[in-house]
């Protein structure tokens, strides 16, 4: 399937730049350089992503291995690791993820260069229906005929992919729920606009929770991207890591993008703006 095929591609990229983060690490001279709270966050979430992808590959077990492995790194960021305990754990997680790359052929997936919006948008709305099968819930993409280099389809995808999940898990009441999904692009920029209908997102409720984990900088320009900050008590492998919003934050930001989000009693609308060059 032409989504299972662009999936193994976002999964091996995330991979190797897993592998990147652990040669870091690896290195005796990078020791004294390394911010070992950026790797961990950076670590962390590189496995939430890729955790949702096996996810969407329908591999059940393996899913279940990382989001295992996940919860001993949520552990370890807890307990004020050295960095020799973080490159362990990588290591450990990067060989696991081998063996599954190695099992599934991953190294032989011949890579495009670009990507039309059409199957973009078409494979994030076939990769939901497993967990919106028995939900009233409707996925409606709306694309231009535009192209996308592959790397930052590759980032589209995963921001697109944390919203929408996000809106699932904190939106959805068992009502009937539309979730729209707009993409455009001109010579510079892609324009993206996620809107669904479902319950509208508690500011309030994270700012409590987020002065209740002493986090001093929280308000309500940042709370929605403040990492490790959920309205969902209980964590589980698809929500309540409180890691989603803050994966499309710093994609964002690594694009030099912008994003702006409305949500009242009609609906909640991300307005998402990324520089192509």
């Amino acid at each position: 399937m032409v989504s299972d095929h662009f999936l193994k591609e976002c999964l091996l990229l995330d991979y190797q730049r897993f592998c990147k983060i652990n040669e870091i690490l690896k290195d005796p001279s990078n020791l004294s350089l390394v911010d070992i709270d950026k790797i961990m966050n950076e670590s962390f979430r590189m496995i939430h992503i890729m955790k949702g992808t096996l996810g969407f590959l329908k591999l059940k077990k393996e899913t279940q291995i990382l989001h295992a492995l996940e919860t001993q790194y949520i552990n370890l960021i807890r307990s004020n690791p050295q960095k020799d305990d973080v490159y362990i754990l990588n290591v450990q997680i990067e060989k696991f993820l081998s063996k599954v790359m190695e099992y599934y052929l991953f190294e032989q997936i011949a890579m495009q260069t670009t990507i039309s919006l059409e199957e973009l948008f078409l494979t994030i709305q076939s990769d939901f229906k497993t967990l919106i099968e028995n939900k009233k819930i409707q996925i409606i993409p709306i694309y231009s005929k535009d192209r996308l280099e592959k790397e930052i389809a590759n980032d589209v995808y995963k921001i697109v992919y944390q919203i929408i999940k996000n809106a699932i898990s904190h939106g959805y009441t068992g009502k009937d729920m539309v979730i729209r999904l707009n993409g455009s692009c001109t010579n510079q920029y892609i324009k993206l606009k996620i809107s669904n209908d479902g319950v509208p997102i508690n500011f309030d409720k994270l700012i409590k929770k987020a002065q209740k984990e002493e986090n001093v900088n929280a308000h309500l320009g940042n709370v929605l991207f403040l990492n490790n900050v959920s309205s969902t008590a209980q964590r589980d492998e698809i929500s309540g890591s409180g890691v989603g919003l803050n994966c499309v934050y710093e994609m964002i930001k690594k694009h030099n993008g912008n994003i702006q989000i409305i949500s009242q009693a009609e609906d909640t609308l991300f307005y998402i703006l990324l520089p192509l060059g």
